[in-house]
């Protein structure tokens, strides 16, 4: 529990510290994977049950096991990447920068439809699906970061 409290301690002096300069959270688990969240897109960052939580502003939360989680640091370079690349717990979107068109897999079964949000939170757009791997138009978006939302699965993904 006390190196919870220090690791907390320590993000939060790191946010005052270099809040200006930082603009990108940066967390490296153990398998070498990163995952890069631009920090005006983050709302906050908890430790409950041996797990890191991001929360973002548009509602998803990206979990890691503290054990799983190598170092958590902050860059001055802002960078996309898909939130959890190559699992089924999370939606696979490809090609990732997307043109007008992007496939969507690992929907869940029973999804109706899904929900993008611009990197600022607001609902831009929805989508009805029928499958678990579904091809969706993109022209209604405008260039940008989006996370697209399906029954709690999520997946960040950049518009061309």
């Amino acid at each position: 529990m006390k190196q919870k409290e220090l690791l907390l301690v320590f993000l939060i002096s790191l946010f005052y510290t270099f809040g200006i300069q930082a603009q990108s959270l940066i967390v490296q688990e153990t398998d070498g994977n990163e995952t890069s969240e631009a920090l005006n897109y983050v709302r906050k960052l908890t430790f409950e049950q041996n797990n890191l939580h991001v929360i973002l502003k548009s509602g998803v939360i990206e979990s890691y096991e503290l054990q799983q989680v190598r170092k958590i640091y902050f860059d001055t370079l802002t960078t996309a990447t898909s939130l959890v690349p190559g699992t089924n717990e999370r939606l696979i979107v490809y090609p990732n920068p997307a043109g007008s068109l992007m496939v969507v897999d690992h929907i869940p079964s029973g999804t109706r439809e899904l929900s993008i949000f611009s990197a600022d939170g607001r609902l831009a757009m929805q989508v009805p699906v029928s499958m678990q791997m579904q091809t969706i138009n993109l022209d209604g978006l405008k260039s940008g970061i989006y996370y697209i939302v399906a029954n709690g699965r999520a997946a960040k993904f950049i518009r061309l």
